[in-house]
């Protein structure tokens, strides 16, 4: 997943220049703030599927990462052979 799919899959808000993991760390925390407020008031059904939307972002920002680090290395490479 790329993080223009990323942003665009979960309704973010900045440009994909500006999105970094610190956006998505700071999601995940206020998430799990206001899960601990909500839990009072939410079924078990409907703590489950939070959670696992939150796994879900999590896991899809992971794919974000190794793609980004997998083009990274290939880029990296490709120079290399260019230089050679």
């Amino acid at each position: 997943m790329t993080k223009q799919e990323f942003i665009k899959e979960h309704g973010e808000y900045l440009p994909e220049e500006l999105f970094t993991t610190c956006d998505v760390l700071k999601r995940i925390g206020a998430n799990l703030s206001d899960m601990h407020i909500e839990k009072q008031f939410m079924s078990p059904e409907e703590i489950d599927e939070k959670l696992n939307n939150m796994k879900r972002y999590i896991y899809d920002y992971i794919d974000v990462i190794l793609t980004e680090e997998r083009t990274k290395r290939k880029q990296e490479r490709e120079n290399e052979q260019t230089i050679s």
